[in-house]
C-alpha cells in the first residue's frame, strides 16, 4: 500500500512566504466551511472542528474571497479572489504547478486547536485530484495523523497526502500553525514530481483520472444539447449526494442554454454548468473528471436522443443512462 503522504521535490523561500503572509494577518479569516451541494432538497454536510480551524480563499468558486470552503460541483467556475493579488510569493508556488487548480486557500490552526479525525471524498490519483499543503509558519510540535501515523511537514516544503484515508491534525505547539493548501487537476506534468513507483502503483491498483481542458463551443453549438430528461428519485442520493430519502417516483430535470453555456437541472433548479470536453461529453463545473454527463446526437446531430450520467474512478466507469422527453 502507499503511504499516506510525501514529501515532492519543490522548496520554497519560507522568509517571503511569511512576509506574504504578514500582509494578511490583519484580514479577518473566517472559520473552515464545508462545500454545500446546491439542490432542490435536502443536503448533508459535516464540520469536523469547533470553529478554530479558520482559512481565507485565494481561489476559489465565482473569485468570493469569502468562501473557505474547497467547492465541488455547482454553477460558479473557480477564480483567483482578490487576496491572490496580494502576496506575490505564494502566487509564485501557485504558478510553479503545470496543472488546472481547484480552490487554493491559507488554512490556520491556532496552538492547542485540533482537526478531528475525518476523510475528504474524492481526492487522490482515482478521482482526478490531489490535495497539496506548503507549510508557511509551523512548529514540530504541529502533527498530521494518518491511520495513526505521525508527521510533521516543515515549512517550505511542498508535500502531497491522500486524505481520502482518515486524518486528523494536532497543534500543540505555541504558534499559529498557517498551510497553504492547494487542490490540483490531476496533469501528465504534476504526475513527474511523484515517485515513479508511486505513479505506478497507482495505476496498477485504481488507475489515475487525468483532467481534461474544456473545449469551447458556440452557443449556436450548445443550443443542439437542450433536452428534458427524467431521473428516477431513487438515484438523486447517489448522483447529487443528497441525504433526502423522501422523494417519491421520479424527477423532471433539464439541460437548457443560459447565455453561452448549458446548464443541467432538477424540478426546475439550476444545479450545474456543464463544461464540454469533446466527444459529446460534460464534465460538471467546479469539479474534477469523477463525474460527467454524456448528451448523445442523433444520426444529423441535431437533437439529444441518450443523456447519460457517468460516475468514475480510476478505471471503473459506471454509466446511468436516462429517459430524454423531449430534445431541442
Amino acid at each position: 500500500m502507499l503511504r499516506p503522504c510525501y514529501r515532492l521535490p519543490l522548496s520554497f523561500d519560507v522568509g517571503r512566504l511569511q512576509a506574504d503572509l504578514a500582509t494578511l494577518e490583519e484580514v479577518e479569516w473566517p472559520p473552515e466551511r464545508p462545500f454545500i451541494m446546491r439542490t432542490p432538497f435536502l443536503a448533508r454536510t459535516m464540520t469536523y472542528h469547533d470553529g478554530k480551524w479558520r482559512g481565507l480563499a485565494l481561489r476559489s468558486q465565482g473569485g468570493d474571497p469569502e468562501r473557505t470552503d474547497p467547492g465541488g460541483p455547482g454553477l460558479d467556475a473557480f477564480a483567483d479572489t482578490e487576496l491572490l493579488a496580494r502576496v506575490p510569493a505564494i502566487r509564485e508556488v501557485v504558478d510553479s504547478l503545470d496543472c488546472e487548480k481547484r480552490s487554493v486557500r491559507l488554512l490556520l490552526l491556532p496552538p492547542a486547536a485540533e482537526v478531528h479525525p475525518h476523510t475528504d471524498p474524492y481526492h487522490g490519483f482515482r478521482y482526478g485530484q490531489l490535495r497539496l499543503h506548503v507549510p508557511i509558519r509551523t512548529h514540530p510540535d504541529v502533527r498530521m495523523l494518518f491511520d495513526g501515523e505521525s508527521f510533521h511537514w516543515p515549512a517550505g516544503e511542498l508535500w502531497y497526502a491522500d486524505f481520502g484515508r482518515p486524518h486528523a491534525v494536532e497543534n500543540r505547539s505555541q504558534v499559529v500553525r498557517v498551510h497553504l493548501v492547494i487542490d490540483a487537476m490531476v496533469s501528465p506534468a504534476l504526475l513527474r514530481l511523484f515517485p515513479e513507483e508511486v505513479v505506478a502503483e497507482a495505476e496498477a491498483t485504481t488507475g489515475v483520472l487525468l483532467h481534461q481542458p474544456v473545449r469551447p463551443l458556440t452557443a449556436g453549438e450548445l443550443a443542439r444539447y437542450e433536452c428534458t430528461y427524467r431521473l428516477p428519485a431513487a438515484l438523486v442520493q447517489g448522483l447529487l449526494e443528497t441525504d433526502d430519502g423522501s422523494v417519491p417516483g421520479e424527477l423532471g430535470g433539464e439541460v437548457r442554454l443560459d447565455g453561452d453555456r448549458l446548464v443541467l437541472g432538477i424540478e426546475g433548479t439550476p444545479l450545474f454548468a456543464l463544461d464540454p470536453v469533446g466527444g459529446n461529453r460534460f464534465h460538471l463545473c467546479g469539479w474534477t473528471p469523477e463525474r460527467a454527463v454524456e448528451l448523445h446526437l442523433d444520426e444529423r446531430k441535431e437533437r439529444v436522443d441518450r443523456l447519460v450520467f457517468l460516475l468514475r474512478s480510476g478505471r471503473t466507469e459506471s454509466r446511468i443512462e436516462l429517459p430524454v422527453t423531449s430534445a431541442g
